[in-house]
């Protein structure tokens, strides 16, 4: 067996054993807060990949975003769990402002962050960095780091 069939076969297994390391909800409903301000659903497609839906205010102006994010246990049973992912978003800024200043936004997002899940409630509380460009204005624009804490309801 050469090196690529070893790899390819490490590789497979680390996906086979995923879905054993997955979260224990099936979606959930929060609150997110810190530099944007929205509401957040997630849903498991899978039981260790979420769907997360935002509906944020942010720069005077409302966006709707799309997140995908595989979901990791740290530790057997610990109830933290790491995520990575993207998506994109959309929206207008400056809607609250005077006609010169509003615009449409659209781009793409990165995302990492943990969140932790009660063993006892029905909650959990995550933290993530959300790295966004800006393409709607012809050439891609860093919009900077959203850092955010989301407290979610959890629906089984």
């Amino acid at each position: 067996m050469n090196v690529r069939s070893l790899a390819l076969l490490a590789a497979l297994s680390v996906f086979a054993i995923l879905p054993a390391l997955g979260q224990t909800y099936f979606g959930s409903l929060g609150f997110r807060t810190g530099s944007a301000t929205g509401l957040a659903y997630k849903q498991f497609v899978n039981s260790f990949l979420a769907l997360e839906t935002q509906l944020i205010y942010r720069q005077d102006g409302l966006q709707a975003v799309a997140l995908l994010a595989p979901h990791l246990e740290l530790g057997y049973r610990s109830g933290f769990y790491l995520f990575a992912g993207g998506g994109l978003h959309g929206g207008y800024q400056g809607i609250f402002s005077s006609e010169q200043s509003r615009r449409s936004v659209w781009g793409v997002d990165a995302l990492v962050g943990f969140e932790y899940v009660s063993e006892n409630q029905p909650f959990a509380l995550s933290f993530d960095i959300k790295p966004t460009l800006e393409m709607g204005s012809g050439s891609p624009i860093p919009s900077g780091n959203q850092a955010g804490v989301t407290l979610r309801y959890l629906f089984p």
